[in-house]
Formats: C-alpha cells, structure tokens, sequence
C-alpha cells in the first residue's frame, strides 16, 4: 500500500473562481505536481503569490524515497513477523506522517504569507487551507488529501490493527 501511494496524488486543490467556472486542480504526488499549474500561475501572479515552481521543493525528491524505504521495510518486517520491527515501523511511519504534515502546514502559511503588495489583486497574507474550504477575494479554495494519502493512512491504520492482533494472541509452544 506503501508504494502504491506513489501513483496516486495525495493531497489535492480544487479552485473556483469566475475566470474559471469550471474550476482549475492541483494535485501533490510524492515526486511531482499535475493539474492546472500554467493557469494557477497566472493567477497568483495577480495575487501576489508566488509560482508553483516544483523545483524549489526538495521534498520532491526526499518522500518518494522514504516511501520505498518504508515500503521495502514493511515487506520485510511482514516476511521475517517479527512484533518488535512491526512496532518500530508503525512508530517511524506515524512519525513521519506527523513529520510532514507540519512541514506541508509551514509551507502553506509561508507560501500565503510571503505576498506581493504590488499585485494587481494583493490578498492579505493568510496561511492557505490544508484541508476544508477557503474562500480570498471571489476565489474559493477546495483543500483535501487525495488517494495517495488515504492509502498511507490506510497502511498505517493496517499495520497498527496487525499489531495489536499480534500482542494479543499468545504463539503456541512447541
């Protein structure tokens, strides 16, 4: 589940605004972003915000990695069934997903709060939705985790249920 979060977006935006009633996406994956990133662009360009440049994110790069080690890691531990290594990775995979979202939550209140005064549309600096619906100037903002992440907290959700299952029931001795 690890590595099939990698094919799969995982968080995503979805933008309304009279200049695109149709709406305009963006899409976070581990190793890139897909979506309308020309045309949201432009709009930040009136907004003051900065562009979507994917790269001045590093991260990019780094949790695409991480998720194979921590994919390739939990093959391991299911082949070997060992409880301690199972414990060891639901503690570093829950660790890192705390990890990341405060890094993603301090990108968003930089990204918003680093606005051009001399935009057309200056907005005032805010920190930019991580989930829910936000609305700046006639824009309304459509924040939410995608697939890839569902599927990272399904692994995490999983793994932990094996677990406690696993403390619970005594081996049989020889």
């Amino acid at each position: 589940m690890v590595l099939s979060s990698l094919l799969f977006p995982l968080w995503s935006y979805f933008i309304v605004l009279p200049l695109y009633p149709e709406g305009l996406n963006f899409h976070i994956y581990a190793n890139k972003f897909g979506g309308n990133i020309n045309s949201i662009n432009t709009l930040n360009h009136y907004t003051g915000l900065a562009p979507i440049d994917p790269k001045l994110f590093p991260e990019l790069k780094i949790i695409p990695v991480i998720l194979m080690i921590f994919g390739l890691f939990a093959i391991i531990v299911a082949v070997l069934g060992n409880r301690i290594l199972a414990l060891a990775w639901f503690v570093l995979f829950a660790l890192f997903g705390v990890i990341t979202l405060i890094d993603f939550y301090l990108w968003l209140y930089r990204y918003g709060h680093n606005v051009d005064p001399k935009a057309p549309l200056a907005i005032e600096p805010q920190t930019l939705p991580m989930i829910g619906i936000n609305r700046i100037l006639t824009i309304t903002i459509y924040a939410y985790p995608n697939v890839g992440a569902l599927l990272l907290l399904l692994a995490a959700l999983l793994s932990f249920v094996g677990i406690v299952l696993s403390f619970r029931i005594k081996p049989a001795k020889a």
